[in-house]
């Protein structure tokens, strides 16, 4: 990498040519530790298309338990999770399903408000949370550009075990960004088994909650401007490092637990809380939970 002049975009183009083309294999095989990969590169001679198998994953035991091709299938044949309800005012959960919190909004302001279960569960969120990400990069030529979502898989998973951190690279990038912190908060997992209340309904309060905390989170993560308050200045790359730092070297889940704690607070403050912003006020809330001086907690209040 540090012989290649054009540094690391034209180098993962030669690395990704390569692989397509026969000429470079990937084996990834599990170090013994919880998560983790340790990766090896075969550089051949002779290039070996093998119907466009160029990634291996292998079990304690050496043994082939998949390829890129056969973890593409198994996404394109996976089954989708059922569509949540888009208002709370449709009933989802009826009889005597648990009383749980939904938003509703008054002017400018967003509070906290029960509802029956025949009323639903779900967060409504303000119209003006708008995901502002893809346009604040819509002028930057991106790596990911005319790559499958399976290629962009295929090369984030690759990337994270092997840096054991998310690339600054990826903040001008969305769509990698999105990949790599949906790795990082098991986001297929869970879409495919969503979180439970206590009868066993599906929890749009708690779901509902996990998308927009990650959706924030990969704003934060993606945003061109530095956030300013007090003199306090946040870069993109402070909060990379802070994801970094969180996610357990960048392991499958490794960011499980410091969203269910960032969720657990979204929604206690949702519910005694009046909150003007609340696309603002959760990434303030995340940035409390990342473990950088008090000082700047609030910093993100004013992006």
């Amino acid at each position: 990498m540090a012989h290649c002049l054009e540094k690391e975009r034209v180098f993962n183009s030669a690395r990704d040519k390569l692989k397509n083309r026969g000429y470079l294999k990937v084996h990834f095989t599990p170090s013994g530790e919880n998560n983790r990969w340790c990766v090896e590169y075969e550089l051949l001679d002779v290039a070996d298309p093998a119907d466009g198998v160029h990634t291996y994953y292998y079990n304690l035991a050496g043994e082939v338990t998949a390829t890129n091709l056969t973890r593409k299938a198994q996404r394109d044949n996976a089954e989708p999770a059922p569509e949540q309800q888009a208002d709370s005012r449709t009933p989802q959960n009826v009889g005597d399903a648990p009383r749980t919190l939904h938003f509703r909004t008054n002017g400018n302001r967003t509070y906290g408000e029960r509802t029956n279960g025949n009323g639903g569960n779900n967060i409504i969120l303000p119209c003006k949370t708008k995901n502002n990400t893809q346009d604040n990069h819509s002028f930057i030529q991106q790596e990911s550009e005319g790559m499958s979502e399976e290629e962009i898989q295929d090369k984030v998973m690759e990337e994270l075990t092997i840096q054991q951190a998310i690339p600054y690279q990826y903040a001008s990038d969305p769509k990698m960004m999105e990949c790599a912190i949906h790795y990082l908060t098991e986001w297929e997992f869970r879409c495919k088994h969503p979180f439970l209340t206590t009868r066993g309904f599906v929890d749009d309060r708690r779901m509902n909650a996990f998308k927009f905390c990650i959706e924030c989170l990969i704003e934060m993560a993606c945003a061109r401007q530095q956030a300013n308050d007090r003199g306090a200045l946040i870069s993109y790359a402070n909060v990379i490092d802070a994801i970094n730092r969180n996610s357990d070297r960048c392991t499958e889940g490794g960011l499980s637990e410091f969203l269910e704690q960032t969720m657990d607070d979204f929604l206690h403050a949702c519910e005694h809380t009046e909150i003007t912003d609340i696309r603002k006020y959760t990434k303030s809330l995340i940035w409390s939970r990342s473990g950088f001086p008090i000082q700047t907690i609030y910093t993100f209040l004013v992006m």
